[in-house]
């Protein structure tokens, strides 16, 4: 299963899940009430319940889907393997992780929030539609998903050669793949309401506080998305190197300037505005990843930008926790 792009910054859709922070003397944060119209508040409020899904679960989703997939692939071959011959992360998702019994209250939780959306306006039929049906979903999963962790902790499937796993799956796998669906298409519903909610919003900071660490980080981010939605356009190891080229140039310009930025004004890389900090790592190594494919289109060589994609769901991960 291919990796999903994740939502163009939707940490950036979710920044006032935050609460207020103390204003600090070096950079006064101007509230997110003042960045945003009204017209562009109240479809963000909406969306908070989805995007707050997609920050836990976004990623836990297609792993999950991916590695059950894989694992009963090999274990209708071969019921007598042991857990660590056959696939660490499909165990892994049962041992704390949001679909086992211990982590169930996170999927939960994530429905819970997603019944308040129809209540928030403005009216947005498809959104209150997916919201529903992913809920909907999550209860379901919720389930059958302790008779699976059961099943394959204690590893029964060795006992009666995967015939109570087959019937299960019956149960399992189509809620799982009902999940991952929807969470693709969140991840798009999510990013179409908020692509120009972001650019403003950046816009609005250098406004208001200036083109300083707030406004370098958070710009880092929208170029972040532009790259990813540039390259999820072109195909992958075909398209013209200069297409490849305008891509990740303008990313590695703003990586590079915000980085400087940062090193010359450390007093504003602080506990109340840290996304730079928070992201930092993250950005670097998507930049790499992003220059290596460049530099193979440039040379003529075959390349490949799902590395570039699953760091882009990392930074996304790491920004997603970082005020802003």
């Amino acid at each position: 299963m291919a990796t999903l792009s994740r939502c163009a910054f939707a940490a950036l859709a979710a920044a006032s899940l935050y609460g207020p922070a103390p204003v600090l003397a070096q950079q006064a944060k101007t509230p997110e009430s003042e960045l945003l119209s009204s017209d562009d508040l109240a479809p963000r409020r909406k969306l908070q319940p989805l995007v707050r899904c997609l920050n836990e679960m976004g990623t836990a989703v297609p792993t999950l889907v991916d590695t059950y997939h894989r694992a009963c692939a090999v274990l209708n071959k071969n019921p007598k393997v042991d857990f660590p011959k056959m696939d660490y992360w499909f165990m892994q998702q049962y041992t704390g992780q949001v679909f086992s019994v211990s982590g169930s209250r996170t999927a939960l939780k994530c429905a819970d929030g997603l019944a308040d959306v129809p209540q928030l306006p403005p009216a947005d039929a498809d959104i209150e539609a997916l919201a529903a049906r992913y809920a909907d979903n999550l209860h379901k999963l919720d389930e059958v998903a302790p008779k699976v962790e059961k099943y394959y902790n204690q590893q029964n499937y060795k006992d009666d050669a995967m015939a109570a796993g087959r019937t299960l799956n019956t149960e399992y796998e189509p809620v799982l793949n009902a999940l991952a669906a929807d969470t693709r298409t969140m991840f798009g519903e999510v990013q179409k309401r908020s692509d120009g909610i972001d650019e403003r919003r950046v816009d609005a900071i250098a406004q208001h506080d200036g083109k300083r660490l707030r406004w370098e980080a958070n710009a880092f981010m929208l170029q972040a998305r532009t790259t990813i939605h540039a390259l999820d356009r072109l195909q992958s190891g075909k398209a013209p190197k200069e297409q490849v080229v305008a891509a990740v140039t303008p990313l590695e310009a703003r990586f590079e300037e915000a980085d400087a930025y940062a090193k010359a004004h450390p007093e504003e890389n602080t506990d109340d505005m840290n996304l730079w900090k928070c992201a930092y790592s993250g950005a670097e190594s998507l930049v790499t990843d992003a220059k290596k494919v460049r530099r193979a289109a440039a040379e003529g060589k075959p390349y490949d930008t799902e590395y570039v994609r699953r760091q882009y769901n990392s930074l996304v991960d790491n920004a997603n926790v970082c005020k802003r």
